[in-house]
């Protein structure tokens, strides 16, 4: 895992940051997870890999790791739970 940049944000999120607040470059998207749970997630997309990552998403897929805003925490996103963009202003919510 990264370093944190020391208020608990790994340096490899502040660097895709580059200067910018997270608020302002975090994107918003309607998700429904592994568990078919829908909710709305805010995160800073890290990569998009071809992979699994079980128990959560077993099958081989396209998966975005991100950086959850509300988790403060790096989470796995399987981008076929996607299920619409939101639109979010600048600054953040």
């Amino acid at each position: 895992m990264a370093e944190p940049d020391g208020v608990g944000v790994p340096r490899e999120v502040t660097n895709v940051a580059k200067g910018r607040d997270l608020e302002e470059i975090a994107i918003c998207a309607v998700y429904t997870n592994w568990k078919g749970e829908t909710s709305e997630r805010r995160f800073v997309p890290l990569e998009i890999y071809y992979g699994n990552l079980k128990p959560y998403h077993e099958q081989m897929q396209w998966l975005l790791k991100g950086w959850d805003m509300e988790k403060k925490d790096y989470r796995h996103y399987a981008l076929a739970g996607i299920k619409k963009w939101v639109r979010v202003p600048l600054g953040g919510s």
